[in-house]
C-alpha cells in the first residue's frame, strides 16, 4: 500500500443476485484527501461506499484502509468489526436512535464500540453539539429535531468516532432545500480538519468547492475522474457534460 494512501480498493465487484452493480472498481484516497462521487442514480455510487465498510459484502476485491486488509473471498466476522472500525457512515436519511436523545446518538458508539467512560464520552459529545451548532438540543428526541438537525447529528456522531475516513452517502438528498446549508457547513467544518472523506452528492457547486478530486460512475464504473475543474467546468466526456446540463 503506498504510505500517501489511506485507503485503496483494487478489482472490486458487487452483486446482487444475477445484477451485477459493482463491475471492477480500482480506487484510492490519499491521507486527508477530499473525494466526491457523482453520477446518474443507479450507477452504484451507495452500493460502493457500503462497501467500504462492510454494510454490504463485496462479492470479489479486496479493500486496504489503514493497513487493515479485508478480501471478499476470504474474511472472517471479527476482521469486519475491526474493518468497520476505520471508518465512520453518514446515511441519506440519518439513521438516528429513536428512542435516544440526540447527545446519547452521538456518544453511543463511543461508550459500547470504543469502550469510553460513559462521563468522557458525554464530555466529548457535548463539546460536539456545541461545534456541530446544537448545542442546548441534548436532550431531544430525533423526533423533535429538524431534518438538518437530524442529519447534523448523524455528522457529529461520526465526527465523535474519530475514524480513519468518513463515507457520507447523499448526505443533504432527504432535506428540504432550506435545510441543505447547514449540512453542508458542518461538512464544510469536516473539510477545514482535513479529514479524509468520500462524498456521494449531487450537489455539483459543493462538490467544486470542497473537493480534491471527483470521481463520474456510471454503470458500476469509474467513467472518468480529475479536479473539480477538469470534471465540472471543462469535462472532456461528452457523457459528463450531458449528465451535468441536465442538473
Amino acid at each position: 500500500m503506498d504510505r500517501n494512501n489511506i485507503l485503496e480498493v483494487k478489482e472490486l465487484h458487487k452483486s446482487f443476485g444475477e445484477v451485477e452493480v459493482l463491475k471492477g472498481i480500482d480506487f484510492s484516497l490519499k491521507k486527508g484527501e477530499i473525494v466526491s462521487i457523482i453520477g446518474p442514480s443507479g450507477s452504484g455510487k451507495s452500493t460502493f461506499l457500503r462497501c467500504l465498510n462492510y454494510l454490504e459484502k463485496p462479492t470479489k476485491g479486496s479493500i486496504v484502509i489503514d493497513n487493515l486488509k479485508q478480501d471478499a473471498k476470504n474474511h472472517k466476522k471479527k476482521d469486519v468489526i475491526n474493518f468497520r472500525q476505520k471508518t465512520s457512515m453518514v446515511f441519506q436519511n440519518y439513521n438516528l436512535f429513536k428512542n435516544k436523545t440526540a447527545l446519547e446518538n452521538i456518544t453511543e458508539a463511543l461508550i459500547i464500540v470504543k469502550k469510553i467512560d460513559k462521563r468522557l464520552a458525554d464530555k466529548k459529545g457535548k463539546k460536539i453539539m456545541k461545534k456541530i451548532g446544537l448545542e442546548g438540543k441534548e436532550n431531544f428526541y430525533p423526533s423533535e429535531l429538524s431534518g438538518g438537525q437530524q442529519q447534523r447529528i448523524g455528522i457529529g456522531r461520526a465526527m465523535a468516532l474519530e475514524n480513519k475516513v468518513i463515507l457520507l452517502d447523499e448526505p443533504t438528498s432527504a432535506l428540504d432545500p432550506e435545510l441543505v446549508g447547514e449540512v453542508l457547513d458542518i461538512i464544510r467544518l469536516l473539510v477545514s480538519e482535513h479529514i479524509s472523506m468520500i462524498i456521494v452528492t449531487h450537489e455539483m457547486k459543493f462538490a467544486r468547492e470542497v473537493s480534491d478530486r471527483i470521481i463520474f460512475m456510471e454503470d458500476g464504473i469509474i467513467v472518468d475522474e480529475g479536479t473539480p475543474n477538469e470534471i465540472l467546468v471543462s469535462p472532456k466526456s461528452k457523457r459528463i457534460e450531458s449528465f451535468l446540463g441536465k442538473i
